[in-house]
């Protein structure tokens, strides 16, 4: 009977896992291409000084968790501001 409770448990557990990476599947994939070049964002173009070079990556990051991005749309949206 003891084994029984635990495999319980375990279904409970393992169905709570599924559901929360299913959820956050869903809630991270928001943004796309399409919408991440129609924001218009500001473009670094190398130049300027450190301090410029911070500003922007923080603007970026800004924008990005706020859109809730993935790390691969990350890398692979930058290239495109």
């Amino acid at each position: 009977m003891v084994d029984e409770d635990m495999g319980g448990e375990e279904d409970d557990d393992h169905l709570a896992t599924e559901f929360e990476a299913a959820h956050a599947a869903r809630a991270v994939r928001g943004m796309t291409l399409t919408r991440w070049t129609s924001m218009r964002l500001d473009t670094f173009d190398g130049l300027g000084t450190p301090g410029n070079v911070v500003d922007w990556l923080r603007k970026m990051k800004k924008y990005m968790n706020g859109s809730r991005m993935t790390t691969e749309d990350k890398a692979t949206f930058v290239p495109f501001n």
